[in-house]
């Protein structure tokens, strides 16, 4: 177990669960025993992290928001209901799992650090190592701004970045609000129950949770870019914004790829004029459907020039604390979870495994046929749009709203095309739809897991949901954005509105309630005819995003917790 060892609990997409991740290697090399407490479908992928041990924390909320009645009852809840929709789904059986099994960890490790993301704080975990009597020191990682401050609503408010300065009273209430009306009445009452239980069955004095769940005043580390949100100057000094956390990209680039990356390349753009006369296409009030079809019958391949064709325990294995903890929680069964979690390729899709996986590129870890895809479009010196939702696709919507806002990008893309604008499209659908191209079409589609790392310096402008780990993920890439955010009451309105203030993504906001083909062609023409500009502002955040050492600092901050 090493004189000094952390248990990194996470919960939430990969997008979540991928810089505790790399924050743990950054430990791991500095001498530490790391173990990530994460939802199983995520085993594989942390195994992708050499010597990081894993361990499943209980239910997922992911799956739950899939696979449940409640969780259908989130995904669907308007703005009277959702009070009552999260009561009921984030209940004494989920939070009870994350808890028991933090408990359990903590009892068969006697970690030296116990790190709690957000979710997980909110189960009142902070307290188990005063029930057990342990030395543990207990610090927070959160991946979005989690304390109060007049700088800027509360990113869960659904209020964006709230008001501007002046009015900062207003975004106070944001913050204000969510305690009273969500934290105290959701979360606290089930934490406090599940604390009792477990003083009971420990022969200890119950504790009580305060609004903080037993953490006033511990060392908080914010995993963001204080390039992208400065630190509030009315935080204390127990705050800390120590910057993005990242890991290397698991695959070498190519080098042919690598040196045309390395390229100032100029990327022709069609006149104002021909933007203009594309931004009013005469589709726009047809059904989706019969607009992709006519937008597919007109180009030729010689029109798409340069586009090609689509074709028992073993060390460091984790099995054993899995094993240990579901003796103590019973679930997590190690051999179901040896089996368990999707590709060990980052960020870039839904955590569903994907069921047929095409063959990678040995170069750069991409599928063959959308390495080809890119190859091409980089050879015609056409820029390539990268479509993806992520995880939202599968989370948020039902199959028919898929079809349907996965339509209108085609849509969208096809008109562009046909209107004479340099543009390729990779569109990240669901596993099992089907991949590539039709033969002419200014699109791939891709249906597997892949490395941000890799595909997005590929590419010329990025379309996503506006999560923090992809917003991150593609500023690092050094790309502007369209950030589209998918689902109300999160964060992602409000980095969405961030980057619009950057200057790395054009504006209006345009959310996927209002979503059309024609709102979103209007964007990417503004987007491709500002693309220069937009390029420049996100490679001067990308180079200093770099410098932060966000990993670094942030385990500079951890040691000094037991110095």
């Amino acid at each position: 177990m090493g004189t000094r060892s952390i248990i990194l609990t996470c919960m939430g997409t990969r997008g979540d669960v991928q810089p505790f991740c790399a924050l743990g290697q950054t430990l791991k090399k500095r001498g530490w025993s790391v173990t990530m407490a994460a939802p199983a479908e995520f085993q594989e992928f942390v195994g992708s992290f050499e010597g990081l041990e894993f361990a499943d924390i209980g239910r997922s909320v992911q799956k739950e928001v899939m696979e449940t009645p409640e969780g259908m009852a989130m995904r669907t809840a308007g703005s009277l209901k959702v009070f009552s929709a999260a009561r009921a789904f984030f209940n004494e059986g989920l939070l009870g799992s994350w808890f028991q099994s933090v408990l359990a960890l903590c009892q068969y490790l006697q970690p030296t650090v116990l790190v709690l993301s957000s979710f997980v704080q909110l189960c009142g975990a902070g307290l188990i190592p005063d029930l057990l009597g342990l030395r543990t020191r207990v610090l927070l990682v959160h991946t979005i701004p989690m304390d109060l401050t007049s700088e800027f609503a509360c990113p869960t408010a659904g209020w964006g970045l709230g008001a501007r300065r002046g009015l900062g009273c207003l975004n106070s209430l944001s913050w204000v609000a969510g305690q009273k009306l969500v934290v105290e009445r959701i979360y606290l009452p089930v934490a406090q129950r599940l604390a009792d239980a477990a003083a009971a069955r420990l022969h200890v004095p119950a504790l009580r949770l305060d609004a903080r769940f037993g953490c006033e005043g511990r060392t908080t580390l914010y995993v963001y870019s204080p390039s992208v949100l400065p630190k509030p100057a009315d935080w204390g000094p127990q705050l800390h914004v120590v910057g993005a956390v990242f890991a290397p990209a698991h695959f070498t680039i190519r080098p042919d790829v690598a040196a045309r990356l390395a390229r100032k390349q100029s990327v022709a753009v069609s006149r104002r004029a021909t933007l203009k006369r594309a931004a009013d296409p005469q589709a726009g009030g047809a059904a989706p459907g019969a607009a992709l079809s006519r937008a597919l019958s007109i180009p030729t391949p010689a029109e798409m020039a340069g586009e090609g064709p689509s074709d028992e325990d073993s060390p460091g294995s984790g099995r054993g604390i899995t094993t240990a903890v579901a003796r103590v929680t019973g679930h997590g069964n190690s051999d179901a979870l040896a089996g368990a979690g999707a590709s060990s390729s980052s960020l870039a899709s839904s955590t569903l495994p994907s069921p047929a996986l095409e063959a990678l590129d040995p170069g750069t870890g991409l599928p063959l046929g959308l390495q080809r895809y890119l190859d091409d479009a980089a050879a015609a010196r056409v820029p390539v749009v990268y479509f993806g939702l992520g995880s939202m696709l599968a989370t948020a919507f039902d199959g028919d709203r898929i079809e349907e806002i996965l339509g209108q990008v085609k849509v969208t893309v096809c008109q562009l095309a046909r209107s004479g604008t340099p543009l390729r499209a990779v569109i990240h659908t669901t596993p099992g739809a089907a991949a590539g191209g039709a033969p002419g079409a200014p699109f791939h589609m891709l249906t597997q897991p892949v490395d941000h790392g890799t595909l997005l310096p590929q590419c010329a402008l990025a379309v996503h949901h506006g999560g923090a780990g992809t917003l991150h993920s593609v500023l690092l890439a050094g790309k502007p954005s369209i950030a589209i955010p998918c689902i109300p009451m999160t964060d992602q309105r409000f980095w969405a509105e961030l980057l619009i203030r950057h200057r790395v993504a054009p504006g209006p906001l345009l959310q996927i309630s209002a979503f059309s083909a024609a709102r979103l062609n209007k964007l990417l023409v503004k987007a491709l005819g500002n693309l220069e500009e937009y390029t420049a502002n996100a490679e001067r955040l990308a180079r200093r995003i770099y410098a932060e050492d966000g990993a670094g600092r942030a385990a500079d901050l951890i040691e000094a917790e037991i110095s």
